[in-house]
């Protein structure tokens, strides 16, 4: 993962283990729901507010992951850069049924995981879930360190079966991660569409470098 990913990600871990005004609440949750009771807003501006933030909260970090990994499938060659949105879901179960099939293949640590969550805009979404619970329980768990005792009260045993479990449900959560991030209160749909339009962001910047996307843009306008 890129370091400039990694910056972001750990930001966003920050936020979401920081205390707001209005509680502590995760970033899924920080939406208009805790404005809307307190001020009274209109329906239509809180769904504007709504979608701002699940772009901000996820869809930014869906287009980084997105880039990330899209990158460096276009620039193997394993993925055409000049192929349409059809061409390239294609190529990107090709790229599944590979994993499939010859799973000895070196692949990178977040490739791998990519697959696992089902590979596409889907796996995408829940990688970069997954990514966010993981980090965001990192940094919860360095600012509010029990202490070793209190850790294995029960026993080392019982700790890492703790892990495994908490590991487990991570998982989970990443795997249904349109209900995860719903869970806060704003429609799933917001959610599902600012996810995509990060996944779409990220493949663009991913496919062409920023000088020759903008190049392309203006050659499409002259034509």
């Amino acid at each position: 993962m890129p370091p400039l990913a990694g910056r972001v990600y750990v930001a966003l871990a920050v936020v979401n283990a920081s205390h707001f005004p209005f509680g502590p609440f995760p970033l899924r949750h920080r939406n208009g729901n805790q404005f809307r009771e307190a001020y009274g807003v209109n329906w239509l501006i809180m769904i504007i507010l709504d979608f701002l933030w699940a772009l901000l909260a996820f869809g930014l970090p869906v287009g980084i992951t997105s880039w990330a990994l899209l990158h460096r499938l276009y620039r193997s060659g394993a993925l055409d850069r000049d192929s349409n949105r059809g061409a390239m879901k294609i190529e990107l179960k090709k790229l599944k049924q590979n994993w499939r099939d010859d799973k000895q293949v070196a692949r990178g640590f977040f490739e791998n995981k990519w697959m696992r969550f089902g590979g596409g805009f889907y796996g995408i979404a829940a990688l970069t879930t997954f990514i966010m619970i993981e980090l965001g329980g990192a940094v919860s768990f360095v600012f509010d360190f029990p202490g070793f005792t209190e850790l294995l009260k029960d026993g080392l045993i019982s700790f890492v079966i703790n892990v495994l479990i908490n590991q487990f449900g991570n998982f989970i959560s990443a795997l249904f991660w349109f209900a995860y991030w719903a869970d806060g209160g704003a429609s799933i749909f917001i959610w599902i569409i600012a996810s995509y339009l990060g996944f779409l962001a990220g493949n663009q910047l991913a496919r062409y470098p920023p000088g020759n996307l903008f190049a392309r843009i203006a050659a499409n306008r002259k034509d």
